[in-house]
């Protein structure tokens, strides 16, 4: 083997290693490697951690104030004040899990736990008046349109008894009443009525969000009523349900969702979910309390939430290590390649000096070749010692 070539080799070796490894080998190891890590199996810290996140949601809550209520009745446009923020810290947590290995997946129901952070809600307590649509009247009315509308007039009986003698379907309340307190129904009445609808309610107030404060007396929070969700503000929506209403100032650097996500690990270093609450309000023929409202439906904006997780350094921990070990991968990586060129360069060059050495040798041989054994006739008759000084001189005796 020619001095040099073990090098090429060798170059050549680790050139086919280093662009397999670092473009496609590592790639393969790093995703399988993660694949096992994600995996949800009990008992590993991936489990735990999914099961109970170890840091809180931050959710704040934006409130629309309305106004112009007795203008509503006219014909004109709700004028909303945005009030807030009301902010949350929300504890997350998955209950009740159940594996199924046979389908790969688990079961699992929600649980948060919600704490008022006073310090992040910049001097609101949560005790402010506020007007906005009473979200379970119009909630009850709204359903009863759309699934059995022949029963409104039977509904509007109910809602003098129930709601105390509410006359317009504006509430005026307080956040705490609507997020943490409950808005109150009464079910005391005997008549055919209210008895019927407290029926239902009773029936269905798991579903609904009701829960029971005294002898037939029922609270209901606001996450119990049917809403339409849109971006807040209409951000991005349609402009006919922007220009029913006064108030709103729609962008994407406030109402607009916006998320970071880690590409390879599908981790999230910081998300903000924006979402807006509405429920339509018109005019229904059969119910008083809808009377002079105007026939064209208002998609009426209730309040929006956004909600954000950023992760701390103990969850980053493991993802600026997994950064690092790329770097070093890619570093490593381009020395392999030119460290194989350099190898096969310097083979190369061995064979390369091996070569003209050879040459050299070869030329050497020849000419020396021809000094001594195959000179031409003239040289021969000048080295000739019977010879003249010329190939015709003779010598003389």
């Amino acid at each position: 083997m020619p001095p040099g070539s073990g090098f090429i080799i060798a170059g050549a070796v680790l050139l086919v290693f280093g662009v397999w490894f670092g473009w496609f080998g590592f790639k393969g190891i790093l995703k399988s490697q993660i694949g096992k890590q994600v995996q949800l199996v009990e008992g590993t810290e991936m489990r735990a951690v999914w099961s109970k996140l170890p840091l809180a949601i931050y959710d704040d809550i934006y409130f629309f104030n309305v106004t112009n209520p007795n203008d509503v009745y006219k014909g004109e446009p709700p004028q909303l004040e945005q009030i807030g923020p009301y902010c949350l810290d929300e504890w997350m947590e998955k209950v009740g899990l159940i594996d199924d290995e046979a389908t790969d997946s688990v079961a699992f129901n929600f649980k948060s736990t919600f704490y008022f952070n006073e310090k992040r809600s910049k001097g609101l307590t949560g005790n402010e008046e506020i007007v906005m649509p009473h979200f379970i009247l119009l909630g009850m009315l709204l359903q009863t349109a759309r699934d059995t509308p022949g029963a409104l007039a039977f509904i509007d009986k109910a809602i003098d008894p129930i709601f105390n003698g509410q006359k317009s379907l504006y509430l005026k309340t307080t956040p705490n009443q609507i997020l943490f307190e409950g808005i109150y129904l009464n079910c005391t009445s005997k008549k055919v009525a209210p008895k019927a609808i407290c029926a239902v309610l009773q029936a269905k107030g798991a579903e609904m969000g009701v829960q029971k404060a005294g002898d037939n007396i029922y609270k209901v929070s606001i996450f119990g009523a049917p809403m339409i969700l849109t971006q807040p503000h209409f951000y991005d929506g349609s402009e006919k349900y922007l220009s029913r209403v006064r108030g709103l100032n729609p962008n994407k650097q406030d109402h607009g969702i916006y998320m970071d996500i880690e590409p390879i690990t599908g981790a999230a270093f910081d998300v903000r979910m924006r979402l807006q609450f509405n429920m339509f309000m018109y005019e229904m023929k059969r119910v008083h309390i809808t009377h002079n409202l105007t026939s064209t439906p208002i998609l009426h904006p209730l309040f929006w939430i956004e909600s954000k997780v950023e992760l701390d350094d103990s969850l980053l921990k493991p993802i600026k290590m997994l950064y690092t070990v790329i770097g070093v991968v890619k570093v490593i990586k381009w020395l392999m390649v030119l460290g194989a060129f350099g190898l096969m360069g310097y083979g190369g060059y061995n064979v390369f000096l091996a070569n003209k050495n050879k040459v050299k040798d070869v030329v050497q041989n020849t000419v020396r070749k021809m000094d001594f054994n195959g000179q031409n006739s003239d040289d021969k008759n000048k080295m000739d010692p019977y010879s003249g000084s010329g190939p015709n001189d003779k010598i003389k005796y």
